[in-house]
């Protein structure tokens, strides 16, 4: 396929994405780390390789409401932000969702205060994960750039916004080669916009603004839901496509490796999950991958447990390294697996152990994460006996 290998970081990958996508509305405030997301935008649109109109906001919580009227009128819609910005967007991103708007927005994730932090941790997206919006996490620019074009395909499809997230500084700033396809084969993949419903004086219609009784707005919500869960088919066949139009694959949900004998499964997010690999080595280490957290992909990660604790290995623990915490409960990830492995792990073998299900969280406000501590990890867990509390670690090890 046509395509150019350039050197380039993560937001400007997320902009380049854009550009083939063929936004046509981009309502920006910039936020470090995500800032040069919008400046290359604003380059593209100045340099006329990009038509598409850039409006100057007063804030996050503007730019979404900007994203939701573009969106209304059936024009695609795009920002960027992180941490502090997300939060402020708050408000507005529940409105996206219930509006069913296809909106997508770029996150370079960064923690939140206090105490002030530039650095990266996905606290900010787990605090919006339950509005709606599909959450796509990626490792890297050239997933962050082929993620963009898949998340538009998805969401016109489902009517269901989504975010594309990577970490700041570790995604956001890193540059590295990336493969930029050409305009035209980004348009074969992704067809222009025909919104089924849209802002028309000639047909009026509302969007979400009427006050529902509480059974008619219960439904909606239900069906919300439901829709939610038709994700997953939709997300297969679009990877599926993107396979066969840029000659490459791109997960949609989610990816594993060494998972059939390994007696320690790493379950990860993120950049850790690429850390990750350079311990999967290890005959005796496997490795899950997630890159959609919402919706939760409870069934993929159900059948490759299952098809471990019926078979003569015996699968001793499943590790769940998580850059985030809630604070008294633990990471997110960790209680999102327990929950989707309850049923299964009741159904193991007789024979066998039911496997231990620890959750580690590292690697907040940026501490650095490496195979080296990974390792250290799996040496603590081969120990441990308690896995019904999260495990904080810092770089001298266990700290609580």
């Amino acid at each position: 396929m046509e395509g150019k290998t350039r050197y380039i970081s993560g937001n400007v990958a997320a902009a380049l994405g854009a550009k083939l996508a063929r936004i046509q509305v981009a309502p920006i405030y910039p936020i470090t780390p995500a800032t040069t997301v919008s400046e290359k935008i604003s380059d593209l649109i100045d340099s006329n390789e990009l038509q598409a109109k850039i409006i100057y906001v007063e804030s996050e919580h503007s730019a979404m409401a900007a994203c939701i009227g573009a969106a209304m009128t059936g024009v695609r819609a795009f920002t960027a932000t992180s941490s502090q910005g997300l939060l402020l967007m708050n408000e507005m991103i529940h409105w996206a969702a219930g509006a069913r708007l296809p909106i997508v927005m770029a996150v370079a994730n960064r923690a939140i205060c206090a105490p002030w932090a530039l650095w990266a941790d996905h606290n900010d997206t787990m605090s919006v994960k339950d509005t709606g919006w599909i959450q796509l996490y990626c490792t890297n620019a050239q997933e962050v750039l082929d993620t963009i074009l898949l998340a538009y395909r998805i969401s016109e499809q489902t009517l269901i916004p989504v975010m594309v997230i990577y970490e700041g500084f570790l995604v956001s700033h890193t540059y590295e080669p990336v493969i930029v396809p050409s305009q035209k084969d980004a348009d074969k993949f992704l067809p222009p916009l025909k919104p089924k419903f849209k802002l028309d004086p000639k047909n009026p219609i509302s969007f979400g603004t009427i006050i529902m009784m509480p059974d008619y707005a219960a439904q909606l919500r239900y069906r919300q839901n439901n829709d939610m869960l038709t994700v997953f088919q939709k997300s297969e066949e679009a990877a599926q496509e993107f396979e066969s139009a840029f000659g490459r694959s791109s997960t949609a949900i989610v990816e594993s490796h060494n998972t059939k004998t390994a007696q320690t499964i790493l379950i990860s997010m993120g950049t850790m999950a690429d850390t990750a690999k350079e311990v999967e080595k290890n005959p005796d280490i496997g490795w899950i991958r997630i890159k959609m957290f919402r919706p939760f992909p409870s069934r993929q990660i159900q059948k490759i447990i299952l098809d471990r604790v019926w078979d003569a290995f015996s699968l001793k623990r499943i590790i769940v390294l998580d850059r985030n915490l809630s604070c008294g409960q633990g990471g997110h990830l960790w209680q999102e697996i327990r929950s989707a492995l309850y049923d299964v792990t009741w159904r193991c073998n007789p024979y066998c152990d039911k496997p231990k299900i620890f959750g580690y969280v590292a690697g907040l406000n940026g501490d650095d994460i490496t195979p080296a501590t990974i390792e250290e990890i799996i040496k603590h867990s081969q120990l441990a006996l308690n896995d019904e509390r999260p495990i904080l670690w810092g770089k001298g090890g266990n700290i609580a």
